[in-house]
């Protein structure tokens, strides 16, 4: 969808979009990571895996300079510890700090290590690389920051399959390796009934009026529609009767004539009787496929992408792609807590460095 998405444009209206209903703002912004020093930095990002490590990634000029200044000895090598100054003096735009150019590394196990949180499964991984890519490299306006965390042999029976995507959590110092029973999957008839109770309950939870409405076009499990669809995943929270993620993109017909478009994201129950809202449900008008544009604001959808396994009584975070049809350069990647309704970390959609 993240090339579908471009075909379908999408916009709030003013006065649309669900204002006083619980959920995540689309415009909310995570935490900031920081490289506090030599051997602690705070915060989450987001990455995928390798199998026996994994990269993660922090867009942040603030984040470049501290990883530079504070954890590579490389900046005794030029004037200064200016990371800007390091780059201009690299042909490639990429400033690389293996695992021996680590600033002092501490003797205390545990440091420099992170928690690497994927799809039912939490494993510790040590930081052994360091990457800084000038933000040209990234198609970004900002420095790219990757960092690298190898698993030890012994945490690999609990490391992410290649290629999915993971949650790194900065800072842990005692860490134990667990993985757990996802419940099982509800047949495919089922979960599209509860698409469409969700979606009919967004769409009510957006209108001012409640007129009848009907669906525009059969719900289908699929995040690579841009909409009439979604996605429903079992998780291992920590409510017990809230076992399920999704993620909603469907369009209504209403009394007027209008299509509109509801997108939200919730925790539910099987049935849909009880709801959590993660993301808040917003609601866009359509015209020809594209969104009106009165309020100048740009509409996003929800993709659920996966889940992550959270330390502790956590439960799990829920991996959110946040498409902006209006200003693709404006989607993200969310790494979000559905309990505390937070984002605590978030990148540039489909980011890539060359």
């Amino acid at each position: 969808m993240r090339r579908a998405s471009a075909a379908l444009v999408v916009a709030s209206l003013a006065g649309c979009g669900g204002r006083g209903l619980g959920g995540v703002d689309p415009r909310a912004a995570a935490p900031a990571p920081r490289v506090l020093s030599s051997s602690a930095i705070s915060g989450a990002a987001i990455g995928w895996s390798l199998g026996g490590e994994v990269h993660v990634f922090v867009v942040d000029d603030s984040f470049a300079q501290q990883a530079y200044a504070r954890l590579s000895i490389a900046r005794m090598l030029v004037r200064g510890s200016d990371v800007r100054a390091a780059l201009d003096q690299t042909p490639s735009g990429l400033i690389t700090i293996a695992g021996q150019q680590l600033e002092a590394p501490p003797q205390q196990r545990g440091i420099r290590t992170a928690w690497i949180l994927s799809r039912g499964r939490l494993a510790a991984g040590e930081l052994t690389l360091i990457r800084i890519h000038a933000g040209s490299a990234c198609a970004q306006s900002r420095m790219v920051t990757e960092l690298v965390y190898r698993l030890s042999f012994e945490q690999r029976r609990f490391a992410p399959p290649a290629q999915s995507p993971v949650v790194a959590l900065f800072g842990s110092s005692s860490i134990l390796a667990q993985d757990v029973s996802l419940p099982s999957p509800l047949p495919t008839d089922a979960r599209v009934r509860l698409l469409g109770r969700v979606a009919a309950r967004a769409a009510h939870m957006t209108s001012r009026a409640s007129p009848e409405r009907a669906l525009a076009g059969a719900l289908t499990v699929d995040p690579d529609r841009a909409a009439d669809a979604g996605e429903l995943l079992p998780t291992a929270g920590r409510d017990p009767e809230l076992r399920y993620a999704l993620a909603i993109r469907a369009r209504f017909l209403e009394s007027s004539g209008d299509t509109t478009l509801v997108t939200g994201v919730a925790v539910a129950d099987s049935a849909g009787a009880q709801l959590r809202w993660v993301m808040r449900p917003v609601r866009f008008r359509l015209r020809v496929g594209l969104a009106e544009s009165e309020s100048g604001m740009a509409g996003v959808r929800y993709v659920l992408r996966g889940t992550a396994l959270a330390p502790g009584d956590a439960g799990e975070l829920l991996l959110i792609d946040e498409v902006n049809d209006a200003s693709p350069a404006a989607s993200r990647a969310l790494a979000v807590d559905p309990w505390r309704r937070r984002v605590l970390a978030a990148q540039p959609l489909a980011l890539r460095c060359r």
